[in-house]
């Protein structure tokens, strides 16, 4: 009897996690981020907040929303990517290609903002990781 009560447990544990597992699954192929925001919502959160802090006319708003969902698009997929240093390296290119179009898009004083708040960006998570990288 007590072997019967274990081999029912042990069957309704191995159940419940895989379909635990099997949820978890089908939820991050729902082109979501943790947060649960569509790359559309992070992209336009990311052009606010550039907005805001750069003063962007609405014509400059439009072309670096779409560089932002662009971008936000790329990284979601390299994020996902096996192969990591080959991710990183396009990431790379990435972010420097769309440097060249900002430079396009921004004017020479928004730009210098812009760069800015990069390295700003880019100090904060070196600060949250404990100085690695």
């Amino acid at each position: 009897m007590k072997q019967k009560v274990i081999l029912a447990l042990g069957l309704f544990a191995m159940i419940f996690f895989a379909n635990i597992s099997q949820t978890r699954a089908q939820d991050t192929n729902q082109n979501t981020s943790a947060d649960g925001k569509t790359p559309e919502e992070r992209a336009n959160a990311q052009t606010k907040r550039l907005s805001k802090a750069l003063g962007l006319s609405p014509e400059q708003e439009t072309q670096v929303m779409a560089l932002m969902l662009e971008r936000v698009l790329k990284n979601d997929y390299a994020r996902n990517a096996t192969d990591k240093a080959q991710a990183f390296k396009e990431r790379k290119e990435l972010i420097d290609s769309q440097n060249d179009k900002f430079k396009t898009i921004l004017t020479p004083e928004q730009f210098t903002k812009y760069t800015n708040l990069q390295e700003e960006m880019k100090n904060r998570m070196r600060d949250r990781r404990g100085g690695r990288n």
